[in-house]
This record gives C-alpha cells, sequence and structure tokens, in this order.
C-alpha cells in the first residue's frame, strides 16, 4: 500500500471536496482518500500500478479545475 498527500488550492466547498473524492475514487487502484477541506489537503491511499500514481491524481485533481501546489 502507497500513500501521497495533495496540496489542492481552490477547494472552498464541501461540494468541492465531494467532486475531488469522488473523482480520486473512481480511479483504477485507488484505495481510500480524506479530503481535508480547511487544509486543502487530500491524503489519497493506493496500490501503486501504472494506472494509479501519484501523478494520476494530481492530473484527475486539476482536470476538475483545482490548483496542486508541488
Amino acid at each position: 500500500m502507497s500513500y501521497v498527500t495533495i496540496n489542492v488550492q481552490g477547494m472552498f466547498c464541501g461540494g468541492c471536496a465531494s467532486k475531488v473524492k469522488n473523482a480520486l475514487e473512481a480511479l483504477n487502484g485507488f484505495q481510500g482518500v480524506q479530503v481535508t477541506l480547511e487544509t486543502g489537503l487530500v491524503n489519497v491511499e493506493y496500490n501503486e500500478t501504472e494506472k494509479a500514481t501519484p501523478d494520476v491524481f494530481r492530473d484527475t485533481v486539476e482536470g476538475l479545475g483545482f490548483d496542486v501546489v508541488a
């Protein structure tokens, strides 16, 4: 099992947090996610495969219109 924390900017409400959570849950290799709206931190637990990597998670979040800070 692998873990990554993504710092997301632009989440301002519960709907934004749900949007991020739902998009990540739909990915292959995904195991769990915790979105903390107040800090903008998204903790992802996953089985590392070519389809489940931190880059894929970041690209997914950015594809929703949010900014990911390195």
